[in-house]
């Protein structure tokens, strides 16, 4: 694991805390949070990270899939992370949000998934300068879909890592 991406050391540390059965992870991608799930799983001997991912032949899921092959407690899923979550009955210990970061999908994701969840975290949260918020409805802007699901369901987010300090990618946002 890249222990220099410290949102990958709160979502490690805080599996090995939480000892979750069920983790989903939206949108795999190069798989390092998958790999960092799953490593704690393995220490904890139990749970299974389910990675939801629409575009499986896009090569950085392929190559996760061949990297991750091997581990027991890794199921691929291919599919629209919405869809499957509509379609998803058991509850959710942890949800890590990294799909489509586009504003609406984000919510829409965080409306059907939320309340499955105990804990949520969402990745590239200031991929964008939230203090402009002109900004607010463009491509990467997974902050303000937290903050308004936040606003809707009551529940309260915090902000891992201070952008600009660190690099945008090294902050996560978390909801309990």
């Amino acid at each position: 694991m890249n222990w220099r991406d410290p949102h990958l050391v709160v979502m490690y540390t805080t599996t090995l805390i939480v000892k979750p059965k069920i983790i989903v992870e939206l949108g795999t991608g190069l798989g390092k949070a998958t790999e960092a799930f799953s490593d704690a799983l393995r220490v904890l001997g139990q749970g299974t990270v389910y990675t939801i991912d629409k575009y499986p032949e896009n090569p950085q899921v392929v190559k996760t899939k061949e990297r991750l092959q091997d581990r027991k407690n890794i199921v691929f899923i291919t599919g629209d992370s919405v869809e499957v979550g509509e379609k998803w009955k058991e509850p959710v210990d942890i949800l890590y949000v990294d799909s489509d970061h586009i504003y609406n999908h984000v919510l829409n994701e965080l409306r059907v998934w939320g309340g499955k969840s105990k804990i949520i975290f969402v990745h590239d949260i200031f991929k964008f300068d939230p203090s402009h918020p002109e900004e607010h409805g463009k491509l990467y802007d997974p902050y303000y879909a937290m903050t308004d699901y936040c606003r809707e369901s009551g529940r309260k987010y915090y902000i891992l890592g201070e952008y600009p300090k660190v690099e945008p990618e090294e902050c996560v946002g978390m909801i309990l």
